[in-house]
């Protein structure tokens, strides 16, 4: 088992399963996250093994992640793009290598990059993009996507933003 230290507190993080995080989602129970007790801060493993799949986040860093994620993710989820080319794509636009291109491994100052590059690209791959006779919006009304927005009218740009839906 490896040591991850909290980049936090620098306390040793403990490996636990997820019902120790997630006690409502029965489908996290069995998976393995590294936690900061202290901290609150923790990060998720690759299937069948204790290898953080990133690093350990506190509250505000997984909201920016999970933010990058909405705007990225429907770029190769909608089959416009493959997922490959997606983070090819984004690693271009960061400017670094394909393999340091992972979310979870980035800042809060770098996912919120992610969202700012990926929002206007997004909309247009995006399912739920559609044009109308106002010009384009975002279709908040169609959860079997996962994704809603602000207002039906809304341009898209920096203040329409994805949310993944409970």
């Amino acid at each position: 088992m490896e040591l991850n230290i909290c980049q936090y507190c620098q306390s040793p993080a403990i490996l636990v399963k997820g019902n120790s995080i997630y006690p409502s989602l029965h489908y996290l129970h069995k998976k393995y996250f590294w936690l900061c007790r202290p901290c609150d801060a923790w990060v998720g493993c690759h299937p069948g093994s204790s290898k953080p799949l990133g690093q350990l986040a506190n509250s505000e860093l997984r909201k920016a992640r999970q933010s990058a994620h909405a705007a990225f993710d429907p770029m190769w989820r909608g089959k416009s793009m493959k997922r490959k080319a997606s983070y090819e794509w984004l690693a271009g636009h960061l400017d670094i290598s394909v393999d340091e291109c992972h979310i979870g491994s980035f800042g809060i100052a770098r996912c919120r990059l992610v969202v700012a590059i990926c929002q206007p690209k997004c909309n247009e791959n995006c399912p739920r993009f559609e044009t109308g006779k106002h010009g384009p919006f975002c279709v908040p009304d169609k959860p079997k996507h996962g994704y809603e927005n602000v207002t039906r009218d809304q341009e898209p740009g920096p203040n329409c933003r994805y949310k993944k839906l409970p």
